[in-house]
């Protein structure tokens, strides 16, 4: 649940020094931040509009510099040979790379020690969920590639609005060589190149590619990856770029659209057959989850993000033929064993999907009927990391959650909001962000913080849970506003109820709290549920509380996990 905390703005028509200027006739107006920065959602409309905190307007700066030039990561040609990933990744300020192939590896425990870098490259900011490698096919060894890598080429489609489609802006420090193909980061499966430019010297603003620069080419393979060439300069460049990825691909309520949707529905080739081998290992696994290829596609949906979002870091049992049997079956690892192993999964099912990675995260994008591809975030372990990249960007909020099951496991693992306050840049030494915390946004009437199915199933050596042993009872926890926009020092009503399948939920105390840009939680008071599990609290907005979008929290006694409100199923 989300509370607008309203105040007065200003704006003003300026580029920032080091910005890339905008193409021609595209707005030019930001904001100027009083306090903390305004944030929204991602870009809308033709000239880029977005609501600011008073009601005002202001005009999309398409892009940023970022960081100083001694900061920025450098985007290079493609290496020759094959790229491959093997064991997790190495702390430090990696320089970027597109992976050809990523190997599983049974390192499932806790993260070594050590700070993570990563480069945000877009506005509004995708943190932590650039799309820099994509895999979408298997192969005899379980290891992921590129089904074809044939590069298409792709078109430049102008800036004019397109329905139901947000826009960013990405910029970045390219070298350049004759011929060759230099990988570059995207926001969605589906994105579209609006327009580009570039300047001939990475220190300066970019350019329009008729006033200066190489002209460029821009192509992407099997699954989606965006490259760039030139093919007669070379050398250091700053590249700016303007894409869109269709809403849905970020979040919305799955529900309706899938309702009466079959696998057999799914465009038939695109998803990448399994070898056979790895094929009859994936039904095995789709067995024990309970899904199968006459599942509706709804129900296999929710089956495999339950499954693989309650994941836990530990060993996994001693190696046997198949790593991907034993990650799967035994439910352990970070986001990257997550997400292989989902990707496996599905693909088995038929249901067409791609692992994808960045230097910090891994997560899953999968292709619905009715709804196009989808990202689905399935969690990880704590990684401290130092977020760069994110001065002066708002962060993108998709118009919904996924509505997709929340295990314990992940909404331990993903619901601490300091984890990843959106408007922070370099996190100070001891922090320990969460991968992977599920973005939310505004819903209207009562929402559902969190559901919490679990059955009961038999222990086979693999960390599953005894069927003798009792399940924990089915929970949710829903909040209302009976206003979404406040001031300080406003009266603040605040209703819900708490459900529990078995038990009784009178006399639970349930404390509220809001979250703020900075990621700062700031109480503000308890009260205590009634026969039926419901409650009320008439409560007060702080008077020295930060101006902008707040999260609304709600927590009941006895449950350790602080849950983000959000629709549930």
């Amino acid at each position: 649940m989300r509370l607008l905390l309203a105040g007065a703005s200003a704006l003003a028509v300026s580029v920032g020094e080091g910005r890339a200027e905008p193409p021609a006739g595209e707005p030019i107006h930001e904001y100027v931040p009083l306090g903390d920065p305004p944030r929204s959602g991602g870009a809308r409309g033709g000239a880029g509009a977005a609501e600011g905190p008073a009601g005002n307007r202001a005009l999309e700066q398409p892009a940023s510099a970022g960081l100083a030039q001694n900061e920025e990561p450098v985007y290079t040609p493609q290496p020759l040979d094959p790229v491959v990933a093997i064991g997790p990744p190495r702390p430090g300020d990696a320089p970027p790379e597109r992976r050809d192939r990523v190997v599983p590896d049974r390192d499932t425990g806790a993260p070594p020690p050590g700070r993570h870098v990563y480069h945000e490259v877009f506005d509004p900011a995708v943190a932590p969920f650039k799309r820099m490698t994509a895999l979408d096919a298997v192969l005899d060894d379980e290891s992921l590639y590129v089904a074809d890598g044939t590069r298409r080429a792709v078109i430049e489609e102008g800036l004019a609005a397109r329905p139901g489609r947000d826009r960013f802006a990405g910029e970045v420090v390219v070298d350049l060589a004759p011929g060759r193909w230099v990988p570059l980061p995207s926001v969605a499966a589906d994105s579209r190149l609006l327009a580009h430019r570039i300047a001939a010297d990475a220190g300066e603003r970019a350019a329009a590619p008729d006033e200066r620069g190489p002209s460029l080419e821009f192509a992407r393979d099997s699954a989606d990856n965006l490259f760039v060439m030139a093919r007669a300069a070379s050398g250091r460049h700053r590249l700016a770029w303007w894409s869109d990825g269709a809403e849905r691909y970020f979040g919305g309520e799955l529900r309706a659209a899938l309702r009466g949707v079959k696998l057999s529905d799914e465009p038939p080739g695109l998803a990448s057959p399994l070898p056979p081998a790895i094929q009859r290992r994936a039904e095995v696994v789709a067995d024990r989850i309970g899904v199968g290829r006459d599942t509706p596609l709804g129900d296999v949906l929710d089956a495999l993000v339950a499954w693989f979002r309650g994941f836990e870091p530990g060993a996994l049992p001693p190696q046997g033929p198949s790593t991907y049997l034993d990650i799967a079956l035994g439910r352990k690892g970070a986001c990257r064993h997550r997400a292989f192993a989902f990707t496996i999964t599905a693909l088995g099912l038929g249901l067409p999907t791609r692992y994808v990675e960045n230097e910090l995260h891994a997560f899953v994008e999968v292709h619905l009927p009715r709804v196009g591809w989808r990202r689905i975030d399935l969690g990880g372990v704590p990684l401290p990391h130092d977020d760069r990249g994110l001065e002066h960007k708002r962060r993108y909020v998709p118009k919904g959650p996924d509505g997709l099951p929340q295990p314990p496991a992940y909404r331990r693992d993903s619901a601490n909001e300091n984890a990843n306050a959106n408007a922070t840049a370099n996190r100070k030494a001891g922090d320990a962000p969460q991968q992977g915390r599920p973005a939310t946004a505004p819903n209207a009437g009562e929402e559902t913080i969190a559901r919490l199915p679990r059955r009961p199933e038999t222990s086979d050596g693999y960390g599953t849970q005894n069927a003798d042993a009792p399940a924990p009872a089915p929970t949710s926890l829903t909040i209302a506003l009976d206003a979404r926009e406040a001031f300080r020092g406003d009266p603040l009503r605040v209703r819900g109820r708490l459900s529990v399948e078995h038990g009784d939920p009178a006399g639970a105390r349930v404390a509220i709290e809001l979250v703020g840009p900075g990621g700062r939680a700031v109480p503000l008071g308890e009260t205590v549920t009634d026969g039926s599990g419901r409650f009320a609290a008439d409560l007060e907005v702080p008077r020295d509380v930060a101006l902008g979008e707040h999260r609304l929290i709600a927590r009941f006694a006895g449950d350790e996990r602080r849950a983000p409100s959000r629709s549930g199923p």
